[in-house]
């Protein structure tokens, strides 16, 4: 075997040599706190991934919840435009209705007015009779002598019958 034989250390190779054992127990220890740091992160880390991987599927969950809140917001509003259009066709039924009542109301005034519009004409269409009937009665008694026969009934022929003894 070997003997190591080493010759007495001067005290600058001694304090180095401490030196150096306390600086790799130092780092040693260090190295065993960072260890456990590392640790701790790749847990923590591992926890983060959990999450974040659950963080995903919620987020899926929500973009599905949004998507389908965006279709029914869609269908309301179909559903709104729809409705706007039928408030609109019952507002122009009611519009027409109301229009209907007013020209009934018109048609009723007009109908009136053509009744007595009428009855003015015939008054004087009846006017115009006795007088032309009048006027060729005389004619026809002065010029020919022959009796005028007339066949006007009850107050009528009476008026006839006055007016006729009044030219002889």
């Amino acid at each position: 075997m070997w003997l190591w034989v080493d010759p007495p250390h001067s005290p600058f190779v001694k304090q180095l040599l401490l030196d150096l054992h306390d600086a790799v127990r130092s780092l040693r220890q260090e190295k065993g706190a960072l260890q456990c740091q590392l640790q701790d992160a790749e847990r923590s880390n591992v926890a983060l991934q959990g999450a974040f991987a659950d963080a995903e599927r919620s987020n899926a969950a929500l973009q599905g919840a949004l998507a389908d809140a965006r279709r029914e917001n869609a269908a309301i509003q179909a559903a709104y435009v729809e409705a706007r259009r039928e408030n609109a066709d019952v507002d122009g039924r009611r519009d027409v209705q109301s229009l209907q009542v007013v020209l009934v109301g018109r048609i009723g005034q007009l109908e009136k007015e053509r009744m007595y519009l009428f009855s003015a004409l015939l008054c004087c269409v009846m006017v115009l009779a006795v007088v032309l009937c009048f006027s060729v009665g005389v004619h026809h008694q002065a010029c020919s002598g022959i009796p005028l026969a007339v066949g006007f009934v009850g107050r009528d022929r009476r008026l006839w019958n006055s007016m006729v003894q009044g030219t002889q």
